[in-house]
């Protein structure tokens, strides 16, 4: 007997994790959707289908960022949208089946949200939450401050200045939310048991802040958990070199010591509020205060504080900027609890001074290309080109100049938008003549400005046999695509016939020059079987069975 069997379509759906956006101030406009989507046979889209008030229907397309992971960020620009604007979205993903199977999200409707008038939204993650924690292998800590002192100085200040604040304990950090945010801070106050222990979380702070996610980091045991010291003690190296941006530890400066001002003319110290020098601290116990020294000859770390009598050399203050501008701040670390700062409304002022500064940063990071590649088969031409670093970046228009022509548009790749990540991007430019051509990128801002690489230059050739190739996919529902390849110039029919011999459509019938085609077939109006098609040119004539399925 015979083995049978038959085509079934795919009918698993797509899985889709997308966690809905908050209302999002005018100020962190254009706005960032990330979207996790897996299925059995591979993703084929996730797009963006959005309204701004209702009005015209637009979209975008979300770009593979990593794994399964998808990210992109609304291509309206901030001059066409206004605080008191609602956006209805939903996230779309496709999977690779013939079926074409789509999820929503949400299933039903749109999700909304609204422009909204403040001056950021914060992120306040306390982990000075249990008294037994203000214990650690030093000893007992301090044991009167009360618990979360800090973080509640954080939220109560940032709130009255006119910023969007939700405040929660560490340990209940959803971190699919953190996008949603423009500042996170992390506070542990005078807490002296290990702080942030959770090396998910951690890890997704760090993802985040490479993506240009700004942080804060406040505590005065903080850099003595996250130390380095030889070769056997660094908890999270990830963590230290990516958000604290500390090395060693030196001292804890609990009996003594004033914070004074390393860099006095910055804006930390002097915008909005003048900050005076030489802060003193009520507490006198190891979990007040933290001196430590920064990453050596790392670029981009600029001492902002220091620590008077002693230990003049070590950071009580620590800014990161990836661009190596201290005007520019993505990363914040105060090694001290400010909780416990023996003026308060110097506190606050010092508080109000550190957003505005983070507010201003984590970046201007520009598009920075690295690689610019053309390469050629049959003919179609194959771009490719990564970037190091990217800002505001709404994608890249692909332009092409025929030998003696003048550049036109090929086509468009989305950007990435924010990044401080390597990412790389592929365009194809199909179905060209033989024949010499240059390319160039156009990289388009979301404000419309724009700046042009350097120009590549590619040779497309003519084959030189006749070929007819297999469609793909096959089998298929609905469309299909066929290619073929003529080595002369001449008359060329493509038809499609059923089983009986019956021509069903003509796909071709003109005269083309030599060269590499590819041609789409639309079957979704006849039903489900084998169909024939036939290339003829010249004397050449080639005939190959594909199956449609529905």
């Amino acid at each position: 007997g015979w083995n049978s069997f038959k085509f079934v379509p795919d009918q698993t759906l797509p899985v889709v994790n997308h966690t809905l956006l908050r209302d999002v101030a005018k100020v962190r406009w254009p706005a960032r959707v990330t979207a996790n989507a897996t299925d059995n046979l591979g993703i084929r889209s996730v797009t963006v289908e959005y309204t701004v008030n209702n009005a015209t229907p637009r979209s975008f397309a979300l770009n593979l960022l990593s794994g399964s992971t998808y990210e992109g960020f609304f291509n309206i620009d901030t001059n066409q949208i206004g605080v008191g604007d609602s956006v209805q979205y939903r996230v779309k993903v496709v999977d690779n089946s013939t079926n074409y199977n789509t999820v929503y999200v949400p299933a039903n409707g749109f999700s909304q949200f609204k422009i909204i008038n403040t001056l950021g939204i914060v992120l306040v993650l306390d982990d000075d939450v249990t008294l037994s924690e203000r214990s650690g292998e030093k000893g007992l800590g301090d044991r009167s401050t009360p618990l979360g002192l800090s973080a509640n100085l954080f939220a109560t200040t940032l709130s009255q200045e006119g910023y969007v604040v939700d405040n929660q304990p560490f340990a209940t950090l959803d971190t699919n939310t953190l996008d949603n945010y423009d500042v996170v801070i992390l506070s542990a106050g005078a807490k002296t048991a290990a702080m942030f222990d959770d090396l998910g979380k951690r890890t997704a702070l760090v993802n985040f802040t490479k993506r240009g996610g700004r942080t804060l980091v406040e505590g005065g045991e903080v850099g003595y958990i996250y130390r380095v010291s030889g070769t056997t003690t660094d908890k999270d190296p990830n963590f230290r070199q990516e958000i604290l941006q500390c090395s060693t530890w030196v001292s804890d400066m609990s009996t003594n010591g004033v914070l004074k001002k390393k860099m006095p003319g910055h804006q930390l110290f002097t915008m909005p509020h003048y900050v005076p020098d030489s802060l003193a601290f009520t507490g006198t116990t190891y979990g007040h205060r933290d001196a430590n020294r920064i990453i050596l000859n790392k670029p981009g770390i600029f001492k902002a504080g220091t620590w008077y009598p002693s230990y003049q050399d070590t950071a009580g203050i620590i800014l990161y900027s990836p661009t190596n501008d201290p005007n520019n701040v993505r990363n914040m670390f105060f090694l001290f609890s400010i909780g416990t700062m023996s003026n308060q409304t110097v506190a606050a002022q010092l508080i109000s001074n550190a957003l505005n500064t983070l507010m201003q940063g984590g970046g201007p990071v520009p598009v920075e290309l690295t690689s610019f590649n053309a390469d050629t088969q049959n003919n179609n031409v194959f771009l490719t080109w990564t970037t190091a670093t990217e800002l505001n970046n709404q994608g890249f228009q692909v332009e092409r100049k025929q030998a003696n022509g003048q550049f036109v548009n090929a086509g468009f790749v989305a950007g990435r938008g924010n990044s401080l990540e390597p990412s790389a991007y592929a365009f194809t430019d199909k179905s060209l003549e033989a024949g010499k051509y240059t390319y160039r990128l156009k990289q388009i801002d979301f404000d419309g400005t724009f700046s042009y690489s350097n120009e590549v230059e590619v040779e497309v050739g003519t084959p030189t046999v006749f070929a007819l190739e297999q469609n793909y996919p096959n089998p298929f529902n609905p469309s299909t695509v066929i290619k073929y390849s003529i080595p002369v110039d001449g008359l060329v029919t493509l038809n499609i016939y059923n089983t009986l011999g019956e021509k069903i459509k003509t796909l071709v019938s003109q005269v083309q020059k030599a060269g590499s085609y590819e041609v789409s077939f639309d079957a979704s109006k006849l039903a489900s079987g084998v169909y024939i098609y036939r290339l003829e040119s010249g004397n050449f004539s080639s005939v190959k069975k594909m199956i449609l399925n529905k």
